[in-house]
């Protein structure tokens, strides 16, 4: 019997780790506070959670040099996840942003419009913090599985461990499961368009 599986229209997720993360945590969510004591406006104005500090278009990250060795890892790794999937073009990295999240934070279902490729960093948070879950709500019916993999699932979820970088095409869904703990979770959240 001749086989050949194809897998058509796959939601790719780069997971890359950045190895020189600890050098630069506790300086970073440092920075962090300091820009939301300093009253940056906050971001998320149409987010449906709004208890969720975040700098989303009124603080760029990427224009911050105190974060250009996470941002320079970022862009590294898009064009390592672009190689990987044979995009071409050029590619611009529109924004980067931050996120604080408290206990009982969350954030709902969304995706990032407008742009071709999403990311999620993972800044600092303890274990146990909010999860990372990826959908694309095309389950119209179950089935059994014996074992779930990236192949047969309808959602996913990736832990949450500082150094941690999620990329994606920007229309595939995702949100943060609750907040749970009492110390604080920052993320960055990250975009890109190839011209």
């Amino acid at each position: 019997m001749k086989k050949k599986l194809n897998r058509l229209f796959p939601k790719i997720v780069g997971v890359y780790t950045f190895e020189n993360h600890n050098y630069f945590e506790n300086d970073l969510v440092s920075r962090c506070n300091k820009i939301q004591q300093e009253g940056t406006g906050v971001g998320g104005e149409n987010w449906i959670s709004q208890s969720v500090y975040n700098t989303e278009n009124t603080y760029n990250l990427n224009k911050d040099e105190n974060f250009d060795p996470i941002t320079d890892f970022i862009r590294n790794c898009a064009i390592d996840y672009c190689r990987e999937l044979n995009y071409s073009g050029t590619l611009n990295h529109t924004n980067t942003f931050f996120n604080i999240y408290n206990k009982y934070d969350y954030q709902d279902w969304h995706d990032h419009p407008g742009t071709h490729l999403s990311g999620v960093y993972c800044l600092s948070g303890e274990k146990g913090s909010a999860d990372i879950h990826f959908t694309d709500f095309n389950n119209k019916l179950n089935i059994n599985v014996k074992e779930f993999t990236t192949d047969n699932s309808t959602t996913w979820k990736e832990e949450f461990i500082p150094g941690k970088f999620l990329i994606f095409k920007s229309d595939l869904l995702h949100c943060v499961n609750r907040h749970d703990l009492d110390s604080k979770r920052y993320s960055l959240a990250t975009n890109f368009n190839i011209q």
